[in-house]
């Protein structure tokens, strides 16, 4: 059979489309035949032809793996591929599926065919993009829950810490200081206030609560996290730590700091852990001079806290490196990383006006130092001040509302030993049928927020109505965000968080009734 000119310029003409469609298709193409062994089973296979997808998704080259098998290529692939794609080949049924490559790193939708006896075809796409936007997705998800889960136990937790913190503040008063009874309720106290601030940095995390900055010591924080992390990490395993002696304040938040500090530290466990190694944690003041900052550092010339946590393990390669800060990044199993460690912390050194910087070298170890603006010293001088003053007290009226027994009777014995006379209900229905009956009755009116029936919010908001003068203080936990300008706009004068401290609660009554 010959074929005339007209039809062998109509084959050519369709041989180079066939051949244009297979150069610009987007999904990856490649042929392969089956090699097999003796006894007719699939061992490896050949690639015969491939495609510029093939090559951009998958990062080979075709002038690289033409007339190689795959065993030559890619040394450590999985024998199951092998035998799946030989199934392919050999019976001639097509299959579709999602699966990770190892090798390449990736993850793929498939689809493979026989196109001839012995050899088998793929046709597949690069889904690594797709997949990895679905696990952040669940990640996400699974914090939203745990977030809502936290929420719930702060409240609970928080009304169990005020009697506690409550009763041994109150023996404190009854008891000289500097006694052996005194500084065993100051332990207490002091573990209540640990323990609350546990809970704020659990909730921080699970992204429920806003910080407050303040101004604080450094040291004391620094100290307390390498004590704690020291009793974790094994013995053999070297700690040192270094603490300039010269206090060293920064405005910020101590369970943030806290947060910070563990993130570090346990990761320079992880990367000593292995092939062992040692951790040093230095604090100190560095100044950064106009123009010349440390590499990676950009702020202002000025006094800084330098908090430095180094290790001597694997290191970090310069690849991974450029990626450590970034949400959901983690080169650890799922079940041991989120991925959310050193993205949380770099959040709060720039929410605190500082900034974080990494070295590293694989092989010789790590080492990350933290730069946060200090205060000036009058500042920390006025602290020391107002950690001096005695607890305000005064003669008003309060009308105290909260539905937990067990808080407002402890609320009431220590406002009443302040010299207040108090009026405690856990109902805000009868709390506004009293307020009702003689709004000019209360100097104050203190209200936890979460109640059934009415929330402290409505209650509040219900009493400002009838009395748009009524100094009002909302008590909130963690998991109840009240924005500062919507209680502004209700007329509410302060917020009190939750576990109540009667330092706290003396002050901010004084200053709610004082009106400053």
């Amino acid at each position: 059979m010959t074929l005339s000119e007209t039809e062998i310029l109509a084959l050519k003409k369709r041989k180079r489309q066939y051949r244009l469609l297979f150069q610009n298709l987007a999904m990856a193409f490649a042929l392969h035949e089956i090699l097999l062994d003796e006894a007719g089973n699939p061992i490896d296979y050949r690639f015969l032809e491939v495609n510029p997808a093939f090559e951009k998704q998958t990062g080979l080259k075709a002038s690289e793996i033409l007339g190689k098998t795959v065993r030559q290529i890619l040394p450590t692939i999985e024998p199951y591929w092998i035998e799946t794609y030989g199934r392919v080949a050999l019976t001639g049924e097509p299959i579709q599926f999602e699966y990770f490559s190892g090798p390449l790193g990736k993850h793929y939708n498939v689809t493979a065919y026989s196109p001839e006896p012995g050899q088998f075809a793929c046709l597949f796409l690069d889904i690594t993009e797709s997949v990895e936007l679905k696990k952040r997705l669940m990640q996400a998800q699974k914090m939203e829950t745990i977030g809502a889960l936290a929420g719930g136990i702060a409240h609970d937790f928080n009304n169990i810490l005020f009697p506690i913190s409550g009763i041994a503040q109150m023996m404190m008063w009854d008891t000289p200081k500097g006694s052996q009874a005194w500084e065993n309720l100051d332990k207490i106290y002091q573990a209540s206030k640990r323990a609350a601030e546990l809970v704020k940095q659990i909730l921080s995390f699970s992204r429920q609560t806003e910080t407050t900055r303040m101004p604080m010591l450094l040291q004391p924080v620094v100290k307390e996290v390498f004590k704690l992390t020291r009793s974790i990490i094994p013995s053999n395993f070297e700690m040192k730590l270094f603490v300039e002696s010269r206090p060293l304040r920064i405005n910020g938040d101590s369970s943030n700091i806290h947060q910070v500090l563990m993130n570090l530290i346990t990761n320079a466990y992880h990367a000593v852990q292995t092939n062992g190694g040692s951790i040093d944690v230095n604090l100190e003041e560095v100044v950064l001079n106009e123009g010349c900052p440390p590499e990676g550092i950009h702020l202002p010339a000025g006094r800084y806290a330098r908090i430095r946590v180094k290790d001597t393990g694997c290191g970090i390669d310069g690849t991974i490196l450029e990626k450590i800060f970034d949400p959901y990044f983690t080169t650890k199993p799922p079940e041991t990383g989120t991925g959310l460690g050193l993205s949380v912390v770099r959040g709060i050194v720039t929410d605190l006006d500082g900034d974080i910087r990494v070295e590293s070298e694989p092989g010789r170890g790590t080492c990350f130092d933290v730069y946060l603006p200090l205060l000036p010293d009058e500042v920390l001088e006025a602290g020391r001040k107002e950690e001096e003053a005695m607890i305000p007290g005064g003669t008003e009226t309060i009308l105290l509302v909260d539905d937990d027994r067990q808080i407002i009777d402890m609320e009431k014995r220590i406002l009443e030993r302040l010299g207040y006379t108090v009026e405690a209900l856990t109902r805000s229905d009868e709390a506004l049928a009293k307020f009702e009956e003689k709004p000019k009755g209360y100097d104050v009116v203190i209200s936890d927020m979460s109640m059934p029936k009415m929330t402290g919010e409505e209650l509040l908001k219900r009493m400002l109505a009838i009395r748009p003068d009524m100094p009002t203080i909302l008590c909130t936990g963690f998991s109840e965000l009240i924005r500062e300008e919507t209680i502004k706009a209700i007329g509410i004068r302060a917020l009190a968080p939750k576990p109540l401290v009667a330092e706290s609660l003396a002050v901010l009554i004084r200053k709610v009734l004082d009106n400053q």
